[in-house]
């Protein structure tokens, strides 16, 4: 068996071991994420009033206004990322992880994450129990249903669905359940 470099599987992969059949799954190193918050500005105040997201609702959703953020690559160099428009870190997850968002960034750039499809966004701000939840794809979506006077929860995109033990706990706190997603590529 060639685990690849540091002893991990390069992927997911099933093998056959003295008539058994074992899944072989990629160990992924969780990536600190640090960040260097700065103030609230006019040009923020620009960008999510769009959406009628207010500057409550950010420090609410504990979506911090940054400058700069600091982490490694997958292969283990470290970096820095300073933008000279606006970017967020969206820090409302268990064990500090972190979603940054770089709304201007283009499609590798706009988002970086130490996130695991189990980390579900908003979750907090839900009751035990209620009649209808919406589950959207992106914090804005989220936002401004929770402003329409609706509860709803995010996931960290279109394919990471969270595992189905933490889905289903979710699901039975609520009658109805609306998955709205628009289907990105």
């Amino acid at each position: 068996l060639n685990l690849g470099k540091g002893n991990r599987p390069k992927k997911n992969r099933t093998i056959q071991k003295e008539n058994k059949i074992v899944e072989v799954k990629k160990i992924k190193k969780e990536r600190a994420i640090t960040y260097s918050p700065r103030q609230f500005n006019g040009k923020d105040k620009k960008f999510w009033l769009q959406y009628e997201i207010s500057r409550e609702n950010l420090e609410s959703d504990k979506v911090i206004p940054i400058d700069v953020y600091k982490s490694t690559s997958r292969k283990g160099k470290s970096f820095v990322i300073k933008s000279f428009d606006i970017m967020y870190a969206y820090t409302d997850f268990n064990e500090g992880r972190v979603k940054i968002y770089r709304p201007f960034g283009n499609k590798e750039e706009k988002w970086f994450t130490n996130c695991t499809q189990n980390d579900i966004g908003s979750i907090d701000h839900l009751p035990i129990s209620g009649d209808k939840l919406i589950i959207s794809k992106s914090y804005k979506d989220c936002r401004v249903i929770r402003n329409q006077g609706l509860y709803s929860v995010w996931f960290q995109n279109e394919g990471m669905i969270p595992n189905p033990t933490i889905l289903k706990a979710l699901c039975k706190r609520f009658d109805k359940i609306i998955v709205w997603f628009d289907n990105d590529e």
